[in-house]
Protein backbone atom coordinates (compact mmCIF):
# COMPACT_ATOMS: atom_id res chain seq x y z
CA UNK A 1 0.00 0.00 0.00
CA UNK A 2 1.18 3.44 -0.50
CA UNK A 3 -0.79 4.61 2.71
CA UNK A 4 -3.01 3.87 5.01
CA UNK A 5 -5.60 5.06 7.14
CA UNK A 6 -4.03 6.42 10.66
CA UNK A 7 -6.71 6.37 13.56
CA UNK A 8 -5.06 8.57 15.77
CA UNK A 9 -7.73 8.38 18.85
CA UNK A 10 -7.67 4.66 18.86
CA UNK A 11 -4.17 4.48 18.69
CA UNK A 12 -3.63 6.79 21.59
CA UNK A 13 -5.86 5.26 23.91
CA UNK A 14 -3.82 2.12 23.13
CA UNK A 15 -0.23 3.33 23.90
CA UNK A 16 -0.63 5.36 26.60
CA UNK A 17 0.95 2.92 28.62
CA UNK A 18 4.34 2.29 25.87
CA UNK A 19 7.74 3.71 26.58
CA UNK A 20 8.93 5.82 23.31
CA UNK A 21 11.29 2.94 22.33
CA UNK A 22 8.08 0.65 22.44
CA UNK A 23 6.19 3.02 20.59
CA UNK A 24 8.41 3.30 17.94
CA UNK A 25 8.38 -0.55 17.34
CA UNK A 26 4.82 -0.69 17.05
CA UNK A 27 4.86 1.84 14.95
CA UNK A 28 7.46 0.29 12.55
CA UNK A 29 5.29 -3.27 12.58
CA UNK A 30 2.38 -1.13 12.07
CA UNK A 31 4.21 0.13 8.72
CA UNK A 32 5.59 -3.20 7.49
CA UNK A 33 2.56 -4.41 7.71
CA UNK A 34 1.33 -2.17 5.31
CA UNK A 35 3.74 -1.72 2.92
CA UNK A 36 4.61 -5.46 2.43
CA UNK A 37 0.57 -6.51 2.64
CA UNK A 38 1.25 -9.22 4.23
CA UNK A 39 1.67 -11.13 8.15
CA UNK A 40 5.12 -10.16 9.98
CA UNK A 41 8.08 -12.38 10.03
CA UNK A 42 7.86 -14.89 12.67
CA UNK A 43 11.46 -15.07 12.86
CA UNK A 44 12.16 -12.58 15.51
CA UNK A 45 15.81 -12.00 14.49
CA UNK A 46 15.00 -11.25 10.75
CA UNK A 47 12.26 -9.12 11.91
CA UNK A 48 14.14 -6.80 13.65
CA UNK A 49 16.57 -6.29 11.23
CA UNK A 50 14.07 -5.75 8.80
CA UNK A 51 12.29 -2.85 11.22
CA UNK A 52 15.65 -1.53 12.48
CA UNK A 53 15.39 -2.72 16.14
CA UNK A 54 18.27 -5.34 16.39
CA UNK A 55 19.45 -3.58 19.92
CA UNK A 56 15.26 -3.97 21.05
CA UNK A 57 14.81 -7.13 20.66
CA UNK A 58 12.42 -7.82 23.82
CA UNK A 59 10.79 -4.18 23.66
CA UNK A 60 10.09 -6.05 19.85
CA UNK A 61 8.70 -9.12 21.37
CA UNK A 62 6.74 -7.57 24.05
CA UNK A 63 4.88 -5.50 21.20
CA UNK A 64 4.35 -8.26 19.05
CA UNK A 65 2.58 -10.57 21.96
CA UNK A 66 0.92 -7.10 23.15
CA UNK A 67 -0.79 -6.12 20.18
CA UNK A 68 -0.40 -9.46 16.97
CA UNK A 69 -1.11 -12.68 16.90
CA UNK A 70 1.15 -14.99 15.69
CA UNK A 71 -0.51 -17.91 13.71
CA UNK A 72 1.43 -20.59 10.58
CA UNK A 73 2.03 -17.76 8.26
CA UNK A 74 3.66 -15.01 11.05
CA UNK A 75 2.12 -11.79 12.52
CA UNK A 76 -1.45 -10.68 12.17
CA UNK A 77 -3.18 -7.49 13.64
CA UNK A 78 -6.65 -7.68 13.88
CA UNK A 79 -7.08 -3.73 12.70
CA UNK A 80 -4.56 -3.95 9.98
CA UNK A 81 -6.31 -7.29 8.55
CA UNK A 82 -9.54 -5.50 8.42
CA UNK A 83 -7.80 -2.69 6.31
CA UNK A 84 -6.05 -4.25 4.01
CA UNK A 85 -9.06 -6.65 3.11
CA UNK A 86 -10.64 -3.38 2.26
CA UNK A 87 -7.81 -2.24 0.52
CA UNK A 88 -7.63 -5.14 -1.72
CA UNK A 89 -11.42 -5.48 -2.47
CA UNK A 90 -11.10 -2.57 -4.11
CA UNK A 91 -7.82 -3.19 -6.50
CA UNK A 92 -10.00 -6.43 -7.36
CA UNK A 93 -12.60 -4.22 -8.31
CA UNK A 94 -10.57 -1.80 -10.06
CA UNK A 95 -8.36 -4.24 -12.13
CA UNK A 96 -11.64 -5.84 -12.67
CA UNK A 97 -13.21 -2.47 -14.60
CA UNK A 98 -9.70 -1.99 -16.24
CA UNK A 99 -10.14 -5.30 -18.34
CA UNK A 100 -13.90 -4.10 -19.26
CA UNK A 101 -11.84 -1.07 -20.69
CA UNK A 102 -11.70 1.47 -18.04
CA UNK A 103 -14.89 2.65 -16.02
CA UNK A 104 -17.91 0.91 -16.96
CA UNK A 105 -20.65 2.79 -19.19
CA UNK A 106 -24.25 2.88 -17.96
CA UNK A 107 -24.98 0.09 -20.84
CA UNK A 108 -22.27 -2.23 -19.19
CA UNK A 109 -22.12 -4.49 -16.06
CA UNK A 110 -21.13 -2.52 -13.11
CA UNK A 111 -19.31 -3.54 -10.65
CA UNK A 112 -19.85 -3.12 -6.97
CA UNK A 113 -17.68 -0.74 -5.07
CA UNK A 114 -15.85 0.68 -8.09
CA UNK A 115 -13.52 3.48 -7.31
CA UNK A 116 -12.38 6.32 -9.60
CA UNK A 117 -9.41 5.00 -11.52
CA UNK A 118 -7.15 2.15 -11.38
CA UNK A 119 -5.76 0.32 -8.34
CA UNK A 120 -2.58 2.44 -8.55
CA UNK A 121 -4.52 5.65 -9.04
CA UNK A 122 -6.77 4.92 -5.75
CA UNK A 123 -3.67 4.74 -3.25
CA UNK A 124 -1.82 8.01 -4.63
CA UNK A 125 -3.76 11.11 -2.42
CA UNK A 126 -4.18 10.32 1.26
CA UNK A 127 -7.26 9.88 2.46
CA UNK A 128 -8.69 13.50 4.39
CA UNK A 129 -10.48 12.00 7.66
CA UNK A 130 -13.24 14.96 9.51
CA UNK A 131 -11.19 17.36 7.86
CA UNK A 132 -12.95 20.70 6.81
CA UNK A 133 -12.60 22.16 3.45
CA UNK A 134 -9.51 24.40 3.32
CA UNK A 135 -9.83 27.88 3.44
CA UNK A 136 -8.54 30.98 2.09
CA UNK A 137 -7.28 33.08 5.20
CA UNK A 138 -5.70 35.51 3.51
CA UNK A 139 -7.09 38.68 4.23
CA UNK A 140 -8.91 40.40 1.22
CA UNK A 141 -8.09 43.91 0.16
CA UNK A 142 -10.30 46.09 0.99
CA UNK A 143 -12.70 48.03 -1.33
CA UNK A 144 -12.68 51.65 -1.97
CA UNK A 145 -15.36 54.16 -1.28
CA UNK A 146 -15.31 56.99 -3.21
CA UNK A 147 -18.12 58.72 -0.85
CA UNK A 148 -16.78 57.51 2.58
CA UNK A 149 -13.12 58.73 1.54
CA UNK A 150 -14.46 61.73 0.92
CA UNK A 151 -15.93 62.12 4.23
CA UNK A 152 -13.07 60.68 5.98
CA UNK A 153 -11.22 63.95 4.25
CA UNK A 154 -13.38 66.06 6.22
CA UNK A 155 -15.76 66.72 3.80
CA UNK A 156 -19.52 68.20 4.82
CA UNK A 157 -22.16 65.34 3.62
CA UNK A 158 -24.18 67.85 2.00
CA UNK A 159 -21.53 69.13 -0.63
CA UNK A 160 -20.40 65.15 -0.80
CA UNK A 161 -23.96 64.27 -1.69
CA UNK A 162 -24.68 67.08 -4.40
CA UNK A 163 -21.03 66.34 -5.89
CA UNK A 164 -21.84 62.84 -6.29
CA UNK A 165 -25.46 63.85 -7.86
CA UNK A 166 -23.16 65.89 -10.27
CA UNK A 167 -20.89 63.19 -11.30
CA UNK A 168 -23.71 60.67 -11.63
CA UNK A 169 -25.40 62.69 -13.88
CA UNK A 170 -22.29 63.41 -16.13
CA UNK A 171 -21.29 59.80 -15.66
CA UNK A 172 -18.01 60.46 -13.69
CA UNK A 173 -16.11 56.93 -12.78
CA UNK A 174 -16.00 57.15 -8.99
CA UNK A 175 -12.50 55.34 -8.53
CA UNK A 176 -9.47 55.58 -6.23
CA UNK A 177 -7.71 56.89 -9.00
CA UNK A 178 -10.09 59.77 -10.21
CA UNK A 179 -10.13 61.06 -6.02
CA UNK A 180 -6.37 60.97 -6.09
CA UNK A 181 -6.37 63.09 -9.17
CA UNK A 182 -8.79 65.59 -7.78
CA UNK A 183 -6.86 65.62 -4.46
CA UNK A 184 -3.87 66.75 -6.36
CA UNK A 185 -5.41 69.42 -7.71
CA UNK A 186 -6.70 70.39 -4.49
CA UNK A 187 -3.01 70.47 -3.57
CA UNK A 188 -2.38 73.04 -6.30
CA UNK A 189 -4.68 75.54 -5.88
CA UNK A 190 -3.88 75.73 -1.87
CA UNK A 191 -7.18 75.83 -0.18
CA UNK A 192 -8.98 72.55 1.70
CA UNK A 193 -10.76 69.88 0.48
CA UNK A 194 -14.19 70.66 1.64
CA UNK A 195 -13.45 74.17 0.15
CA UNK A 196 -12.72 72.11 -3.43
CA UNK A 197 -15.63 70.05 -2.97
CA UNK A 198 -18.46 72.06 -1.79
CA UNK A 199 -17.47 74.44 -4.89
CA UNK A 200 -17.37 72.03 -7.19
CA UNK A 201 -20.90 70.92 -6.40
CA UNK A 202 -21.86 74.72 -6.44
CA UNK A 203 -20.54 75.04 -10.03
CA UNK A 204 -21.54 71.63 -11.04
CA UNK A 205 -17.88 70.62 -12.02
CA UNK A 206 -18.04 66.67 -12.14
CA UNK A 207 -14.32 67.22 -10.83
CA UNK A 208 -12.12 69.77 -9.58
CA UNK A 209 -9.24 71.66 -11.11
CA UNK A 210 -7.26 74.31 -9.63
CA UNK A 211 -7.23 76.54 -12.81
CA UNK A 212 -10.65 76.30 -12.96
CA UNK A 213 -11.35 77.44 -8.89
CA UNK A 214 -8.75 80.46 -9.88
CA UNK A 215 -10.75 81.33 -12.74
CA UNK A 216 -13.72 81.41 -10.58
CA UNK A 217 -12.44 83.35 -7.98
CA UNK A 218 -10.93 85.83 -10.33
CA UNK A 219 -14.53 86.27 -12.08
CA UNK A 220 -16.12 86.76 -8.69
CA UNK A 221 -13.24 89.51 -7.21
CA UNK A 222 -13.93 91.61 -10.87
CA UNK A 223 -17.73 91.25 -10.54
CA UNK A 224 -17.83 93.15 -6.80
CA UNK A 225 -15.64 95.44 -7.94
CA UNK A 226 -17.45 96.05 -10.81
CA UNK A 227 -20.54 96.41 -8.02
CA UNK A 228 -18.75 98.77 -5.42
CA UNK A 229 -20.03 102.86 -5.60
CA UNK A 230 -17.94 105.34 -7.24
CA UNK A 231 -16.79 108.18 -4.52
CA UNK A 232 -16.88 111.68 -5.54
CA UNK A 233 -14.60 113.57 -3.77
CA UNK A 234 -16.23 116.99 -5.33
CA UNK A 235 -19.71 115.60 -4.18
CA UNK A 236 -20.62 117.77 -1.41
CA UNK A 237 -24.39 116.84 -1.11
CA UNK A 238 -24.21 114.91 2.02
CA UNK A 239 -23.47 118.69 4.08
CA UNK A 240 -26.96 119.80 4.95
CA UNK A 241 -27.49 123.67 6.35
CA UNK A 242 -25.04 125.26 7.58
CA UNK A 243 -22.43 122.64 6.97
CA UNK A 244 -23.16 122.76 3.29
CA UNK A 245 -22.60 126.62 3.50
CA UNK A 246 -19.55 126.21 5.53
CA UNK A 247 -18.42 124.62 2.76
CA UNK A 248 -18.69 126.69 0.16
CA UNK A 249 -17.11 129.34 2.21
CA UNK A 250 -14.19 127.15 2.39
CA UNK A 251 -14.14 126.46 -1.83
CA UNK A 252 -10.71 127.72 -2.85
CA UNK A 253 -8.63 126.68 0.23
CA UNK A 254 -6.66 123.44 -0.28
CA UNK A 255 -9.13 120.06 0.47
CA UNK A 256 -7.09 118.79 3.26
CA UNK A 257 -7.20 121.90 4.94
CA UNK A 258 -10.76 122.64 3.61
CA UNK A 259 -12.28 119.61 5.22
CA UNK A 260 -10.23 120.21 8.59
CA UNK A 261 -11.89 123.93 8.92
CA UNK A 262 -14.94 122.38 8.39
CA UNK A 263 -14.82 119.82 10.79
CA UNK A 264 -13.69 122.62 12.94
CA UNK A 265 -16.48 125.06 12.45
CA UNK A 266 -19.07 122.06 12.58
CA UNK A 267 -18.18 121.25 16.15
CA UNK A 268 -17.83 125.38 17.08
CA UNK A 269 -21.05 125.21 16.04
CA UNK A 270 -21.25 128.02 13.64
Amino acid sequence: MYYYQFHIGDYVRSTTHLTPMEDLVYRRLLDRCYDTEKPLEADLDKLCRFIRTQDYKKETQQILEEFFSLTQKGWIQKRVQKELGSYLSKADTSRANGKLGGRPKKTQQVIPGNPDGTCEKANQEPLTINQEPLKDSSPSAPVFNFKKSLLDLGVDQQAVDTWLAVRKKKRAVNSELALKGVLSEVQKSGISVNEAITASAAESWSGFKAEWYSNLKGSSNAKRKSNSPVIDHEDTSWLTGSAEGQADSSAGEPDIQRASNIVHRLEAGH
